[in-house]
C-alpha cells in the first residue's frame, strides 16, 4: 500500500487553522487553592505570633 505524495500535500492544504484552546471553567476555581494556601501560612502566622506573644508575657510565671 503506497501513499500518493500529492495526495498528502493535498489534504494538508485543506484543513482549517485551529485556534489553541483556552481554558474551560470559571477563573475564580484557579485562584481559590492559591488564596487558601496563603490564607494557612497567614493564619499559621498569627497563631504563632499570639503564642509567642503569650509566653513573653508569662515568662515569669513559666521560667519560675
Amino acid at each position: 500500500m503506497a501513499v500518493d505524495p500529492t495526495s498528502v500535500e493535498e489534504n494538508e492544504q485543506e484543513l482549517p487553522e485551529v485556534e489553541p484552546q483556552r481554558a474551560v471553567g470559571n477563573p475564580i476555581d484557579h485562584v481559590a487553592p492559591t488564596c487558601m494556601i496563603w490564607a494557612m501560612v497567614v493564619g499559621l502566622a498569627i497563631l504563632i505570633g499570639l503564642i509567642l506573644i503569650w509566653d513573653l508575657s508569662h515568662l515569669n510565671v513559666i521560667s519560675g
